[in-house]
């Protein structure tokens, strides 16, 4: 959720010199998230998704449940955030792992073909899973990030 609400953001805010992004949530295309605006009235929560890392030495803290309500505000700002996409211009840096057991690919290839922004530049990770900032990957995040902000500021 923190990359898309980044994107939300960043379309709010066109003062902002750029974002960086990994792992992002734009799109969801799987049932369950059909029917989420229905089920939030009988199910408060869900089984939370943490620790998809590829490193089994790294740990996410992270809650054990997710609200039912948070994935449906979730959802409603995702539809938003998408709207904004064209009308971003603003630098954008996305990382995205190749193996993600919680966001699509679509999420990032959506995000590449309609964001309004020229300066784009996407990364393919190679061995981190959803939670790469705490994965086998992070030292390429680091540097990359560190370079496109010196690039951006």
């Amino acid at each position: 959720m923190g990359g898309g609400l980044a994107l939300f953001m960043t379309g709010k805010h066109p003062e902002l010199s750029g974002v960086i992004l990994i792992n992002h949530a734009a799109k969801f295309t799987g049932p369950k998230f059909w029917f989420v605006p229905i089920l939030r009235k009988f199910i408060k929560s869900v089984p939370a998704v943490a620790s998809d890392i590829k490193d089994l030495n790294s740990k996410e803290i992270a809650y054990d449940r997710t609200p039912t309500n948070g994935v449906y505000e979730m959802l409603k700002m995702l539809k938003e955030m998408r709207k904004m996409l064209p009308n971003i211009s603003q630098a954008i840096l996305i990382f995205k792992s190749k193996e993600d057991h919680i966001v699509p690919k679509l999420s990032v290839t959506y995000t590449m073909e309609n964001i309004g922004s020229k300066d784009k530049e996407l990364i393919w990770l190679e061995n981190s899973y959803h939670v790469a900032p705490l994965d086998y990957d992070k030292e390429l995040i680091a540097k990359k990030s560190i370079e496109f902000i010196k690039d951006h500021i």
